[in-house]
């Protein structure tokens, strides 16, 4: 009899051992797997990549989003009863996250996560993201370096080709053609000016302020033009605006639907501009 209770005891050890707590049940070999970090977006990483660095920096430009990826690759072992589910926590004020909550998966995969950068300062920011396995649950830092806002205006100072589409009624019916030249504003980040706006005169310079979109390579933001008056020339800008500065390529401004009021008159017009 004791013989046969010490044989029921061993079979139920052995087959507790098998479970967790939470009833999933572990594979015969755990899996082993390798984890590596990539930020989107045009954003930085530095310390290699590998996830489980400690000095993984992601840099990022202030009030710009950024997205994160970590991939996870099978080594060896079986993955069937192995899900593996990330979350974040530990985010600065500052820094959100836009989606998802958690990234639950099996091996071999990838957990994406979106994140957006709204009032945080510079500086150096660390948050955690946790990664639960059926037998662990382990956090690992990141690091956010928020950069500086990123000035667009001085890669658009040059010489410009204008062929503007204007018209009182519908925007085509009349054509300016003309050279203008965009300059950066002293003391003023940010802003540019335009001398010779739509071909008006070299007298006639308006400004406009420039938002760096996505900072990388091509550049690509949006431009305005606030309500101002320049010798009788009412201006602003009206629809929406952009510009673009590639590798190899010409940079070029344009503004749909900007607003001339001149003497009682008013034309509406789409502003084109091709570095020369």
């Amino acid at each position: 009899m004791f013989k046969k209770f010490i044989t029921f005891a061993c079979l139920l050890i052995l087959y507790c051992s098998c479970y967790k707590a939470n009833n999933t049940r572990l594979p015969a070999s755990i899996p082993v797997f390798s984890m590596s970090l990539q930020a989107g977006g045009g954003i930085n990483v530095s310390g290699g990549g590998n996830f489980t660095d400690s000095n993984n920096t992601i840099k990022v430009n202030d009030s710009l989003p950024f997205s994160m990826a970590i991939y996870f690759s099978l080594i060896s072992g079986n993955p069937e009863n192995y899900p593996i589910t990330c979350f974040i926590s530990g985010l600065p004020a500052g820094i959100s996250l836009t989606s998802p909550d958690s990234v639950t998966f099996k091996l071999s995969s990838q957990a994406g996560f979106n994140f957006s950068v709204a009032t945080a300062d510079t500086g150096v920011y660390t948050y955690y993201v946790n990664i639960r396995t059926p037998d662990s649950l382990k956090s690992y830092p990141v690091h956010v370096h928020v950069l500086p806002v990123p000035d667009g205006a001085p890669g658009l100072a040059g010489t410009y080709a204008g062929n503007d589409p204007c018209g009182h009624f519908s925007i085509g019916s009349v054509w300016y053609t003309y050279t203008a030249v965009v300059s950066t504003i002293p003391g003023r980040p940010h802003w540019i000016s335009i001398q010779n706006y739509r071909g008006l005169g070299d007298s006639v310079i308006v400004n406009a302020f420039v938002t760096a979109t996505y900072p990388s390579s091509p550049w690509v933001g949006s431009v305005s033009i606030p309500l101002q008056t320049v010798n009788g020339y009412t201006i602003y800008g009206s629809g929406n605006g952009g510009y673009g500065i590639q590798e190899n390529e010409k940079p070029w401004i344009s503004i749909y639907g900007d607003t001339i009021i001149h003497a009682g008159d008013t034309q509406t017009c789409y502003l084109q501009l091709t570095e020369n």
